[in-house]
């Protein structure tokens, strides 16, 4: 992409950004996202445990990846934009209540912390835009719905395993379930996930 592409580009998605802001400011009372009982559902023990283990996987292997476009800072920004609002886009868009002006902004947090903060961070720091902005699109995208889907992992006695989104009262609070017997549904995702990011890298290069 030439310089003046990518600055057209990022003209018209900082737009969109500030757009959104913007709407979501006017719109705070009705997002999911702005309520406190969504903060009460996603900031449970075994979600901020696998949030910091993921985390660190990303932040201390981000040196011995062999790709220039993956440092520690970038890891930090990405994993935390992520966590705080993948399953409230994920549930948004998926879940009962597709309410369209909270749709539009589901997506555009999902562009943003997947992709366009990916190509800020590197379009600030270089100068020139990052010739990986659209394997980055491709491949965060993906990982960004997986951690969307793995943090809305949930089990209720009358239904059994469930994403959260599905249920009709989410993101109201209730007494969560055990961890125990959320363990290996939300393990095996978490392998699964762990090997798409890691063995390209370790392996395959």
């Amino acid at each position: 992409m030439t310089r003046t592409h990518a600055t057209l580009y990022v003209v018209s998605y900082v737009t969109v950004m500030l757009a959104a802001a913007v709407a979501a400011v006017r719109l705070r009372r009705q997002l999911t996202i702005a309520q406190p009982s969504y903060w009460r559902w996603l900031l449970q023990p075994w979600k901020l445990a696998t949030f910091a283990m993921a985390t660190s996987a990303l932040f201390f292997a981000a040196p011995y990846m062999r790709d220039p476009d993956w440092d520690r800072g970038l890891v930090l920004m990405m994993s935390t934009l992520t966590f705080t609002t993948a399953p409230w886009a994920v549930g948004t868009i998926f879940g009962h209540r597709r309410r369209p002006r909270e749709v539009w902004l589901a997506a555009a947090a999902w562009l943003f912390s997947a992709s366009w903060s990916y190509d800020l961070y590197w379009f600030a720091r270089r100068g020139f835009y990052p010739d990986t902005w659209r394997l980055n699109l491709a491949a965060s995208s993906v990982l960004y719905g997986a951690a969307g889907l793995l943090w809305s992992i949930d089990w209720i006695r009358a239904r059994g395993y469930l994403f959260a989104f599905r249920d009709a009262a989410w993101p109201s609070q209730r007494e969560p379930p055990v961890f125990a017997r959320l363990a290996v549904p939300v393990v095996l995702m978490m392998i699964v996930v762990g090997a798409v990011v890691f063995v390209p890298f370790l392996v395959l290069r």
